[in-house]
């Protein structure tokens, strides 16, 4: 079969032109490091893509949340851990107020320091985040929860706290509410009592009438139940940080699992996505050479004319 001039030179020129396609496409692969950019060029690749592309992007949330979570849970410990020193120091005072030999100019001292240690009960109950929610506020979290009368303290605050989400199916409580923590404490005697109370039934006591026996006597069962309140008091702000501890190693066993499923995603979405250096270097290269060999072919060619072959 006779291979013409021009269409050997047609024939050069278009593989110059095919070589040259496939060491752009090489080159732009290698530079944009992907093994595709659309789903044109690989469908069901890209839809792997995007599925793993979205899965990560609920685990940032989840892992946001889980941020979010031990930072306020981390505020609560401490707020819990302060008020229960408050509580301490009210009862050592209770104590000191309650023996016989305290004079009255030494009990005015001492309601002097408890009123203040109420109002820095009220303080620490409206903790806030640090951003501009109050920790023991429940679902109403934007103002304070907690506002001082004269002896008594109002609760605005909700029962119910907001469930945060930490994995599929799975949500841990963001908080305690203040009313479960200070308000709602079990006396023990088939009731409630609250904390504020308590501290305001110390400062009573203290203030309270000593004049008689039968007074002295009435005081001192004040004292008395005042004082074992405290104390199931001081066992409740125990339990509830136990909780919040119980809550924060959750929290450490979930952002282990997502870390690890983090892991396997990304693994999974480089096989998928991204591209193989090696093979992509060899392929521009052999790409690269078969260009060359292309130009090197074409230059024969147009050095070809039948005044050549002649001579």
């Amino acid at each position: 079969m006779r291979v013409s001039t021009p269409g050997l030179f047609n024939s050069s020129v278009a593989n110059i032109f095919q070589q040259q396609a496939a060491v752009a496409k090489a080159q732009a692969d290698v530079s944009a490091g992907l093994k595709f950019t659309s789903a044109g060029q690989n469908p069901s690749g890209m839809s792997q893509v995007l599925a793993l592309e979205q899965a990560q992007a609920e685990h940032t949330q989840l892992t946001s949340n889980v941020v979010t979570l031990r930072q306020r849970m981390g505020v609560e410990e401490s707020a819990l851990s302060s008020a229960s020193d408050v509580l301490n120091r009210v009862r050592e005072l209770a104590i000191q107020a309650n023996t016989g030999t305290v004079s009255s100019e030494n009990r005015k001292q001492i309601s002097s320091e408890l009123i203040q240690l109420k109002s820095q009960l009220v303080d620490i109950a409206n903790t806030t985040d640090g951003i501009g929610h109050y920790i023991f506020g429940g679902t109403l979290d934007g103002s304070a929860p907690f506002a001082e009368g004269a002896t008594t303290i109002s609760y605005a605050g909700t029962q119910t706290v907001r469930e945060i989400a930490v994995g599929e199916g799975r949500s841990i409580a963001e908080g305690d509410t203040g009313d479960a923590t200070f308000l709602r404490v079990d006396n023990g005697r088939g009731g409630n009592t609250d904390l504020f109370a308590r501290v305001q039934q110390v400062i009573d006591a203290t203030l309270g009438d000593t004049s008689t026996p039968a007074a002295r006597t009435a005081n001192t069962v004040q004292f008395a139940t005042a004082i074992g309140d405290l104390d199931t008091g001081l066992v409740h702000l125990s339990n509830v940080r136990t909780y919040v501890g119980a809550r924060l190693a959750t929290l450490d066993d979930v952002e282990n699992r997502l870390q690890g499923q983090d892991v396997q995603l990304q693994t999974t979405l480089s096989e998928v996505r991204d591209l193989d250096y090696a093979e992509s270097i060899s392929r521009l290269q052999l790409h690269s050479l078969s260009l060359q060999a292309a130009q090197s072919a074409f230059a024969k060619v147009q050095g070809l004319s039948l005044f050549n072959y002649l001579r």
